[in-house]
């Protein structure tokens, strides 16, 4: 509903939501609380006068103050574009909670020339903005995920090293560390260490710009891929798959279970493949520039510690934003190598970190579970990750066979 006169715009947009009025005022004033259904980036200092600041990856940025605040049941907002625009805009949600299910009464008030004129543009964009709040808030589904189209890969980092490691003639594009089973990708015929350069005829010098572009596609659309295999050019056809929506556990215990049996066989793998492994074997490098086993499982090591971390970061509502992530150093790797020296103690110290991340879990409280979209995010995260260690045995392999 727009309301208007010729000098201001109003917008009101209104919404039933089956969750605590609590869970949802966190929900507009909290850094990841905001990143879960609104946007990219976002930092706050929710009191009154502190800064407001959300981000998109496509450019576009929202920066604002907090005008009011009571606690649980309203808030106000003056905010404005950070761009050309002057005009701003006082955004005030009021929260009335009965029964278990809450009223979200958003209104987004401003008399700026340009504003007014696309006040029907600012009335869809709340509309859709809510409408994937209620899904975070009810079910944890991320409507701007489960809604776009998918390749089915997972990336790793690519820079001018790798790419000369690889073989491959460019130093910009995004490369696989593997696909996903039954989906486009895998289907194109797309692998390990491909490197896609160009997307739907648009260049893709990182993962940014190819999600940018999938933005403008549905699930089903197929699109042209341009990638390198080592030195090799090659292009393939490729079909963009659905989002799969996989059901979350039904509490912290039953997550927990399933990530102590996924860590149990990858660690089942790995004994079996160091079975017998000397010290000075697992110092091997098969050549200057890659790790030998030993800065592997201390590759490992580190994961396990960051995963904890960040877990604990979701817990205290005070997560940070990375605008990359330049995976384990070496320098950071040689010290874990340091600090536990042989070959028994690492892979010791690797299992004894992967049984704390799945006490971490299981210990989760209910009021975290029960935040359906944090939950999510974190199953997202964690379900494949458990499968880490096994992406790595044909990496250790390699460098084994160089000590034989």
């Amino acid at each position: 509903m727009t309301k208007k006169n010729t000098a201001i715009a109003t917008v009101v947009v209104t919404r039933q939501i089956a969750a605590p009025a609590s869970d949802l005022y966190r929900m507009f004033t909290n850094s990841s609380g905001l990143r879960e259904w609104f946007c990219d980036v976002a930092t706050t200092e929710p009191h009154v006068g502190g800064r407001l600041y959300c981000a998109w990856l496509n450019g576009d940025a929202l920066m604002g103050q907090f005008k009011a605040l009571t606690l649980d049941k309203k808030m106000v907002m003056a905010v404005r574009a950070f761009d050309d625009d002057t005009d701003r805009s006082t955004v005030t949600v009021t929260l009335r909670e009965k029964a278990g299910v809450t009223t979200v009464k958003l209104s987004d008030t401003s008399d700026g020339r340009r504003w007014v004129e696309l006040e029907h543009i600012v009335e869809h964009a709340w509309e859709e903005e809510l409408d994937n709040l209620k899904s975070l808030a009810e079910t944890g589904e991320d409507l701007r995920i489960t809604q776009r189209p998918m390749l089915g890969i997972l990336m790793d980092s690519f820079d001018a090293a790798v790419a000369q490691k690889l073989g491959v003639p460019v130093k910009a594009g995004v490369r696989l560390s593997s696909v996903i089973d039954g989906l486009g990708a895998q289907q194109a015929g797309l692998a390990h260490n491909d490197v896609i350069v160009r997307l739907d005829g648009q260049p893709t010098p990182d993962l940014n710009v190819l999600d940018a572009i999938l933005r403008t596609h549905q699930a089903g659309d197929t699109l042209k891929v341009v990638f390198y295999r080592g030195p090799e050019k090659r292009t393939v056809q490729m079909t963009l798959s659905p989002r799969p929506l996989a059901p979350l556990p039904a509490s912290a215990a039953e997550f927990a279970d399933a990530l102590q049996k996924t860590y149990a066989d990858g660690d089942k793998a790995l004994k079996a493949l160091l079975k017998g492994v000397t010290d000075a074997q697992a110092e091997q490098r098969p050549s200057p520039d890659e790790w030998n086993t030993k800065q592997v499982l201390a590759h490992l090591i580190c994961g396990e510690h960051a995963i904890q971390w960040w877990i604990g970061t979701l817990l205290g509502g005070q997560e940070p934003h990375q605008d990359d992530w330049e995976g384990n150093q070496t320098l950071v790797v040689n010290a874990k190598v340091a600090a536990y020296g042989t070959l028994k103690r690492l892979l010791d110290e690797l299992i004894a970190s992967e049984a704390g991340t799945v006490s971490l879990v299981r210990s989760l409280p209910d009021a975290f579970v029960a935040r359906k979209g944090t939950f999510r995010r974190l199953y997202a995260q964690l379900n494949p990750w458990t499968g880490h260690a096994r992406e790595h045995l044909d990496q250790i392999k390699a460098a084994l066979g160089s000590s034989a």
